[in-house]
């Protein structure tokens, strides 16, 4: 109108297709991720690769199982085949053995850790045999000694005890060999609330029994002495 000081409106109005946004533009834009069968796949190939590792780690592992048997059963035929090895075969090497095996319970002993906390305590010291016996040799020292044990049943398991310090002291005996009762010791631990276990002192043992453990299909060979400490221990 002639004189008036009002800023003309303008309209825009907009199409039904502007007004709508197509799902392809939506992905172009808000750069969604790859599609779930895409991962799915990916997982199901890293599943398989991952399996076949598993299988090839089991093959391996039963491949030197079987290497290691057949290794030591070789060790025993050579061992039994002819003469008896050198182990058994005079009364100086026996002699050797048993002092050997006198001097390691005193030496594992000292290794042990005990709390402060009981008195009392028994405990085991485990001598192993390094190299392979076989059934010959074990025979030559132990057949007939101590008493064994129910454990007996599998042929290629053999336990024999020795229930007290003077059946162990007669088997060392018999080769010239003395063991002693007393003397052993084991570590005293103790642990303060809130803290970390530290020494505290040694704890005396003495010699109470010991028990024969022998594999003859794996020859292995152990010596299990039971020894029980004394009730309170020193620093």
């Amino acid at each position: 109108m002639p004189g008036s000081n009002k800023t003309p409106r303008i309209r825009i109005r907009l199409s039904s297709s502007a007004k709508k946004v197509t799902p392809s533009v939506l992905t172009d834009i808000t750069n969604l991720p790859l599609p779930l069968a895409r991962n799915t796949s990916i997982v199901a190939t890293e599943n398989e690769q991952l399996r076949r590792q598993v299988a090839s780690l089991e093959k391996e592992n039963e491949e030197l199982r079987v290497a290691l048997y057949s290794q030591n059963k070789r060790s025993l035929d050579t061992a039994s085949n002819g003469e008896p090895s050198k182990k058994a075969r005079t009364t100086s090497h026996r002699r050797k053995l048993f002092k050997k095996w006198a001097k390691s319970v005193l030496r594992e002993s000292a290794k042990v850790k005990l709390t402060t906390y009981d008195s009392r305590k028994t405990f085991t010291v485990v001598v192993k045999e390094p190299t392979p016996w076989s059934k010959e040799d074990f025979d030559a020292i132990f057949e007939d000694k101590g008493q064994c044990t129910p454990e007996n049943k599998p042929t290629q398991l053999t336990t024999i005890r020795f229930e007290s310090f003077e059946r162990v002291q007669e088997l060392f005996g018999g080769e010239g060999v003395e063991i002693e009762r007393t003397g052993y010791e084991a570590r005293a631990m103790k642990k303060p609330l809130f803290d970390s276990w530290y020494k505290a002192g040694r704890w005396d043992a003495m010699l109470q029994g010991m028990e024969i453990h022998y594999n003859s299909i794996m020859g292995s060979l152990q010596l299990q002495f039971v020894l029980v400490t004394g009730n309170s221990y020193h620093e």
